[in-house]
């Protein structure tokens, strides 16, 4: 996984278009241990308008599934958008398709330019954020 390669036939899956977020354990006051991470597949598959997140080591396992709409478009990156302070900008306010680097409140923070993200640029013209929380990533 270390160069983000994954070989599984998805049948239904025509024309899907695939990326990789990476998701980062929230730190703790009491712990000195090393933050953990996980590398998430993220899947658009037009035909179906559903957006999919799957976590697929050790075990496939959808995570989530969201219905994009017609004509939406997955969109890869290393790095995050970025104004000239190194913020990330805001673009929605949904949970699960919103601000990656938001504290929630809608202001901005500093995010880790080296981290892979996957945006949602729906038919409508919105560009958006997919995230998820590493205790989502594992619950399951």
């Amino acid at each position: 996984m270390t160069r983000l390669v994954y070989l599984r036939v998805w049948k239904g899956y025509r024309e899907a278009q695939c990326g990789w977020i990476e998701v980062k354990e929230e730190p703790q006051q009491d712990t000195t241990h090393p933050l953990r991470s996980i590398t998430l597949l993220v899947m658009l598959a037009p035909r179906r308008k559903l957006m999919e997140v799957w976590r697929v080591l050790p075990t496939c396992v959808r995570l989530r599934a969201v219905d994009v709409g017609p004509y939406a478009r997955l969109v890869t990156s290393v790095h995050t958008t970025l104004n000239t302070q190194g913020k990330a900008f805001v673009m929605s306010d949904n949970p699960f398709i919103g601000s990656k680097g938001t504290d929630g409140k809608g202001r901005t923070s500093k995010v880790d330019r080296r981290q892979s993200y996957c945006y949602v640029l729906r038919g409508t013209g919105v560009l958006e954020t997919v995230t998820l929380s590493y205790a989502e990533a594992v619950a399951v």
